[in-house]
């Protein structure tokens, strides 16, 4: 008898293949859409989905979870990000979401695994399992995993983790896939092209509260239209005429006021981080790791601080503008360690 698998179908090209090697390999294939958001690209992931399923000769289904998406994922981002964080939806998505409700549906309906088309890899040792990164650099999304369950990775599978971008492209033509040559996806699934501070001030319009910009030394530079619009790091559109570039280097949503100052005024040589993690938890309360502070950045090396259920991060070298509400991701070699995020710096503490 086949062994089944739920496969999760975004109506792109990577989780297309995903089912696709899945059914090569002799897997009895289901498609299953998410349906999480009411929009013009959901409609149209929904239809991809539906002609790649009908293409591998397999079946497909809409599952419903609106009121959870709303709940788990929707309104604790804008909670956050009126707070003058900056959050990553898709870490808290893939664990509360994909690879938990819908992954005890899947099992309730005697599905056997739930796969899908991130590039990452599970590792299997001695009834154990790791998550590790997919082994193409540029698309490895482990990453936005690290808030999975360690007793979930036995039931997930990842195809596409020993695959590159472009395998993953030909593969799609090769089978001609009638989405093969549909552009990647955005991080966020519910922006509709649009970026964060357009999304929130749609939805709460006066959420855009204007405020004061300060220098570091507390002189007043001027006025922002709303931290919702402003990142740690952030150079343009601040609106401040100067002779030297200025950075964000803090935001204080209690103020809610910006600090700006000089590029080296922004690097950070510790951050303390919450809401943790374990995949693979820690031997001892102090340890060697390296880390990520955000998708795109390269890693660096720490000592990681276990404080409970939080941990502080000491970095080897000092790292440019660590964002409260970002993940901070932690590795060794190959493997996800876990993470937590990065928190508020304290009123006036400059680490």
């Amino acid at each position: 008898m086949k062994k089944t698998v739920a496969v999760l179908m975004s109506g792109g090209v990577d989780s297309s293949v995903a089912a696709a090697i899945l059914k090569e390999a002799g897997w009895r294939v289901a498609g299953f859409t998410l349906r999480l958001q009411d929009t013009p690209a959901a409609a149209e992931a929904v239809a991809d989905a539906v002609a790649v399923a009908d293409r591998l000769g397999i079946s497909h289904r809409v599952l419903d979870l609106r009121p959870a998406f709303q709940a788990r994922v929707l309104d604790p981002f804008f909670a956050a990000y009126l707070g003058g964080a900056t959050p990553n939806p898709c870490t808290v998505c893939n664990p509360e979401i994909k690879f938990g409700i819908f992954l005890e549906k899947a099992l309730r309906l005697d599905f056997e695994k739930v796969a899908s088309g991130h590039y990452a890899r599970i590792e299997s040792r001695r009834g154990s399992f790791f998550l590790r990164k997919g082994i193409d650099p540029e698309r490895d999304q482990s990453y936005f995993l690290y808030r999975l369950r360690p007793e979930s990775l036995g039931r997930l599978l990842f195809p596409l983790g020993r695959l590159t971008k472009d395998e993953v492209r030909r593969r799609a033509a090769a089978l001609g896939l009638p989405n093969s040559g549909k552009a990647d996806s955005q991080e966020l699934c519910f922006t509709a092209g649009s970026g964060y501070a357009d999304l929130i001030a749609r939805r709460f319009p006066g959420a855009a509260r204007p405020g004061p910009i300060y220098e570091l030394d507390g002189r007043r530079l001027g006025e922002h239209r709303g931290i919702i619009n402003y990142t740690v790091g952030q150079r343009s559109g601040l609106g401040i005429s100067a002779s030297r570039p200025w950075y964000v280097v803090r935001i204080d949503p209690v103020k809610n006021a910006l600090f700006l100052g000089p590029r080296p005024a922004a690097y950070r040589t510790r951050v303390s981080v919450s809401g943790v993690n374990w995949i693979q938890p820690p031997r001892q309360p102090v340890f060697r790791a390296r880390a990520r502070i955000r998708y795109r950045s390269p890693e660096a090396g720490v000592r990681v601080e276990c404080e409970g259920d939080r941990f502080q991060v000491v970095f080897d070298r000092p790292q440019f503008a660590p964002a409260p509400g970002q993940s901070l991701v932690l590795f060794r070699g190959q493997r996800v360690l876990g993470g937590g995020v990065i928190e508020f710096e304290a009123s006036g503490e400059m680490c």
